[in-house]
């Protein structure tokens, strides 16, 4: 207001009547644009944030998908460790059983030998037995 005049009573200002209508036809003119705008900022501002929120909550689901996948993942693996020990353990088993067996097999079949080389070699020493006696007997009937 520096075109304003001070009044010679009560120290106040005299103000141009036409000038100061101007000055408020100008603020009532700025002020919408300036709340046009404003509400503009504010709408992008909204409009960030909701697709802030957008993009986490699709990071949050991709994050839940990938932990569930690896959850999933984790129980394949562990049934999986879980099947391979018990097939292990049966084979073990299997194993330890097949040979007991085996062992089992041989002693038996080492007696049966043992037995059949006993049998024979008392049989061969019947016949050896029985063959001395009638070369002995052959002999004393020669001496005699």
């Amino acid at each position: 207001m520096q075109a304003a005049r001070r009044s010679v009573l009560g120290g106040g200002v005299v103000v141009d009547r036409r000038r100061l209508l101007e000055l408020i036809a100008e603020l009532r003119r700025a002020i919408p644009a300036n709340i046009r705008q404003a509400r503009a900022i504010l709408e992008r501002g909204e409009q960030a944030i909701a697709e802030a929120e957008a993009q986490a909550a699709r990071i949050v689901a991709e994050a839940e998908r990938e932990a569930a996948q690896r959850v999933g993942q984790a129980a394949v693996t562990r049934a999986a460790q879980e099947r391979a020990y018990q097939i292990e353990a049966e084979a073990q088993e299997r194993a330890r059983r097949t040979l007991a067996a085996a062992q089992a097999e041989a002693e038996r079949l080492l007696a049966e030998a043992t037995a059949r080389a006993r049998a024979q070699e008392e049989e061969a020493d019947r016949y050896a037995m029985a063959v001395l006696h009638g070369v002995e007997q052959r002999l004393q009937a020669l001496l005699n």
